[in-house]
């Protein structure tokens, strides 16, 4: 069909919400990060947005009480974003913010059938800031499936996850963009 074979982390995101354990026995968490049950056993780095998530949690689940993972700097997913045209897009967007001291939000869109836009589609951006020559970015997703979108992947995505098929959860990524 002409899509990228390359589709590593969405397969892997796609196979944790529709394992029937759940996320708890995965070893690309194990190797890429870390498993919460919820919002409030996030450790106190997140203790500031942990507001922010609960209410994008809430409006996509209902719930707030479903886990999480928390992808490390150095994942293979962090790596894709750090290197992505959608973060340099909004690194360059925001670089007199950020060159100014100021931490940046916002949210931006990965486009196509590629690994990124099918691991996460859109990501919202809790924090950027410069420290040295990186921008320390923490980006946040729920995996969940929007209601109007016509993609045919994503209405049976949504319909697995109405289902009970697939698990929600929500992942944050930790990911360091060097200044050019």
């Amino acid at each position: 069909m002409g899509y990228p074979l390359t589709q590593n982390d969405a397969v892997k995101m796609w196979n944790m919400a529709s394992d029937s354990t759940g996320i708890y026995n995965n070893d690309y968490i194990r190797r890429n990060g870390a498993l919460y049950n919820d919002v409030d056993t996030l450790t106190s780095e997140f203790t500031p947005y942990k507001k922010i998530i609960k209410d994008k949690i809430k409006s996509q689940f209902g719930d707030v009480n479903v886990p999480g993972v928390v992808l490390h700097e150095n994942s293979n997913v962090s790596n894709a974003i750090a290197h992505s045209e959608k973060l340099g897009n909004f690194i360059r967007d925001n670089y007199a913010d950020l060159k100014s001291g100021k931490e940046v939000s916002g949210s931006f869109r990965f486009n196509g059938f590629t690994n990124l836009h099918n691991a996460f589609g859109s990501v919202d951006v809790l924090s950027a800031k410069v420290r040295g020559n990186y921008v320390d970015v923490t980006l946040l997703d729920t995996y969940d499936f929007n209601k109007n979108d016509k993609n045919p992947f994503v209405k049976m995505g949504r319909s697995a996850q109405k289902t009970g098929k697939l698990n929600p959860y929500f992942t944050i990524v930790k990911c360091r963009y060097k200044l050019k």
